[in-house]
């Protein structure tokens, strides 16, 4: 009798160990060009868009930016002069600094929790930190088909 019980134990035991130690490790970024934007604008007429650049597993190339549509239809808000610097005027950031900053954390860090929010563009930087976050997991599946998310009200 206390052989089966030792048994079953010592298999409870065993299947514990082995059910920890299984690798759960991400799977690689798959090489490939992975874009993400929004369904439509925010309240302000700018629909932000991004694309990474994976290479050899590793994020190489970064591009986070916001198209205009309405009024500043054409334009991307990085280059917009006007709202740079009525921006930076109020906030102390515009997007020449905040979108590269955000860009090369990415970079730097690969992942997109490691991102520092970046102060006067809390929304921004939680767009791109949602945006990486889809787009990387496409990556991960070798998915190029664009991604469309919801805007945040």
């Amino acid at each position: 009798m206390r052989k089966p019980i030792r048994l079953i134990i010592a298999s409870m035991i065993l299947f514990s160990i082995l059910t920890g130690c299984q690798n759960t490790a991400e799977k690689p970024l798959q090489d490939g060009t992975y874009s993400v934007t929004f369904n439509r604008p925010d309240s302000t007429s700018w629909k932000a868009f991004m694309t990474l650049e994976i290479l050899e597993g590793e994020i190489t190339s970064v591009n986070y930016d916001y198209e205009g549509t309405g009024e500043n239809l054409g334009k991307l808000k990085s280059e917009d002069v006007a709202y740079n610097e009525a921006m930076f005027a109020t906030k102390g950031t515009n997007p020449v600094l905040y979108l590269k900053e955000l860009e090369n954390a990415l970079l730097l860090h690969q992942d997109p929790d490691k991102v520092d929010t970046v102060s006067g563009a809390t929304t921004s930087s939680r767009d791109f930190r949602t945006f990486s976050s889809a787009v990387l997991e496409a990556a991960r599946e070798g998915n190029e088909e664009p991604i469309i998310l919801e805007q945040p009200e």
